[in-house]
């Protein structure tokens, strides 16, 4: 399983859906000088849309995403996230 495919995994199962994409647009970074040497540094965009984002405004919704994806950011797998965040209906 990729890293990617881990990322989706696991917010499937805390946001409770299926309808969680992922792009890696880390390509277009190469050379940057924030990029760590031992590090995954993906820099990613999202498009999520869950239930539990229901009631809650854009800024406590990438709060829900960026807890639940904490780990991937400290360790240096992620280093950059755009979200598109929907409630399901």
């Amino acid at each position: 399983m990729s890293v990617i495919d881990e990322i989706i995994a696991k917010l499937q199962k805390e946001l409770e859906t299926q309808e969680v994409e992922i792009f890696d647009f880390s390509g277009q970074h190469v050379g940057h000088s924030t990029l760590q040497e031992n590090a995954t540094n993906l820099h990613l965009q999202g498009k999520i849309k869950s239930p539990k984002f229901k009631d809650l405004n854009q800024m406590n919704r990438e709060r829900m995403v960026y807890k639940i994806l904490t780990k991937e950011f400290a360790d240096g797998t992620i280093h950059a996230l755009t979200l598109e965040l929907d409630a399901s209906s």
